[in-house]
């Protein structure tokens, strides 16, 4: 079981993990998408004090 963005997961139900940007004319948005084999997704996003890249590297260790 690993936590992801607060909740705790079965990383056997991950059904995939990614990087989800959005380009504005001043900057960038990133959020930490997971969707899980039921279909639900959990979304959070990058910054104040939540770093989305590091957490998916998480859950690319625990899922292999």
């Amino acid at each position: 079981m690993i936590y992801i963005a607060g909740k705790l997961v079965n990383p056997a139900f991950i059904a995939s993990a990614g990087i989800e940007t959005r380009d504005y004319m001043n900057g960038s948005a990133h959020w930490l998408v997971v969707r899980m084999a039921d279909g639900s997704e959990i979304r959070k996003e990058h910054g104040y004090g939540f770093n989305a890249f590091e957490e998916l590297k998480r859950i690319d260790e625990a899922t292999r």
